[in-house]
């Protein structure tokens, strides 16, 4: 019976490491859509919200302290080195921004609210292809 405890214990380990590693893959029809935001929405929304915005990065405040625009208005975006990815923008560059609604803790004792977005991810909106713009151009 000793014999037959270490080979079983030495499969779990390695069955519970692989488990670990194992990720979801959810059909694309099962996905679902990404609702996109306006900044004029995410002022107005509850602290700790999940938001998606597109726009552009027009200006760096700080370290991590971003400006970031779109067509209904301006929002202060705090962006971490990971949420980051590598990327490099320019202010013309159109991104998407995944995060948090962030509300400031004077909000809670009568000032005016500061509201701001804690980025978790930025890509890059891609521009369409020529390909995509000469099929439009067809139909």
């Amino acid at each position: 019976m000793k014999k037959l405890t270490l080979p079983l214990a030495a499969i779990a380990l390695v069955l519970g490491a692989y488990c670990s590693y194992a990720d979801l893959i959810v059909p694309q029809d099962q996905q679902t859509a990404i609702t996109v935001t306006t900044v004029a929405d995410a002022v107005n929304m509850k602290d700790d919200s999940h938001i998606c915005l597109e726009g552009y990065l027009i200006k760096k405040n700080c370290k991590e302290c971003y400006t970031f625009k779109d067509a209904t208005g301006e929002i202060k975006v705090e962006i971490s080195k990971k949420a980051w990815n590598n990327l490099d923008v320019t202010p013309d560059q159109k991104v998407r921004i995944y995060g948090e609604v962030e509300k400031s803790f004077w909000r809670h004792i009568g000032f005016a609210p500061k509201t701001r977005i804690e980025a978790k991810k930025i890509e890059l909106v891609t521009p369409p292809s020529t390909f995509d713009k000469i099929k439009a151009s067809l139909n």
